[in-house]
């Protein structure tokens, strides 16, 4: 049966499940595979249906689940999303399997209660240090936990009022993509080289996505390496810059390889 978009049932539910668990760039590359897009329009279908999935799901509900899922407590998790959303409970656990696939930093109850303190002081790096030495985790996903700790636990009693300066440092790492993405010259030359007419403001989009945060390392060296992995293939392209989050070293290696 076809959605809205032109998918298919199922490709729906899976490119759902995707967006759930961050998956943003699978599951554009998922929709070029099965649904036979070119870039340019995979790109508009995945955004409409994520528009979509966050009318079902507000962001305070998604950051609440992932809060709960990090600490621990996933049945919990599935009850607040069920009465929340008014989902049948089968579905709810569902969904919640899909978010945990993007929640990689495991904490503890003895871990957030550390964390208290240094969060009401708006001592964001000292927290964002704490999680990287409990859990072994890069800057990024450092960031996205303190990111979810703040809007997941903020008007919940587990942490108490999180001061406002904070909560506004953090909202850059939830935003969506930029609607105008900023790269350097030699980046955007060299997808207009690679790429069709067509496809350049969605491949900047991909591109766009590794180079958002103070994060991410060497961005013009790395989104380079990352266009010349994908050869001008949109497909190839997605997994690249998903390569790249991961760990840009690999992408660099690989590119010159």
């Amino acid at each position: 049966m076809a959605q809205a978009g032109g998918l298919s049932e199922s490709l729906t539910h899976e490119v759902r499940s995707l967006l759930w668990a961050n998956g943003y760039l699978q599951a554009v590359k998922r929709v070029i595979q099965a649904a036979g897009l070119p870039l340019h329009d995979a790109v508009p279908v995945v955004d409409a249906e994520w528009a979509r999935v966050r009318q079902v799901m507000p962001d305070r509900v998604v950051q609440r689940i992932r809060f709960l899922i990090m600490t621990g407590r996933i049945d919990e998790a599935a009850n607040f999303l069920s009465q929340e959303v008014k989902i049948d409970p089968a579905e709810s656990a569902v969904t919640v399997d899909d978010l945990k696939q993007g929640v990689k930093v495991r904490l503890t109850a003895e871990d957030v209660t550390a964390l208290i303190p240094l969060l009401t002081a708006g001592n964001l790096i000292r927290v964002v240090d704490y999680v990287r030495s409990r859990t072994k985790v890069g800057a990024r996903d450092a960031m996205f936990s303190l990111a979810v700790i703040i809007q997941g636990s903020g008007r919940y009693p587990e942490t108490g009022p999180i001061p406002e300066k904070s909560i506004q440092v953090m909202r850059p790492i939830h935003a969506s993509l930029r609607q105008d993405p900023v790269m350097s010259p030699e980046v955007r030359a060299r997808v207009e080289i690679d790429f069709a007419r067509e496809d350049w403001a969605a491949a900047c989009r991909l591109l766009d996505l590794y180079g958002q945060e103070s994060t991410d390392a060497g961005c013009t060296r790395v989104q380079l390496a990352v266009l010349k992995l994908a050869g001008g293939d949109p497909q190839k392209l997605a997994e690249s810059v998903s390569d790249a989050l991961r760990d840009y070293r690999d992408v660099l290696v690989w590119a010159n390889a």
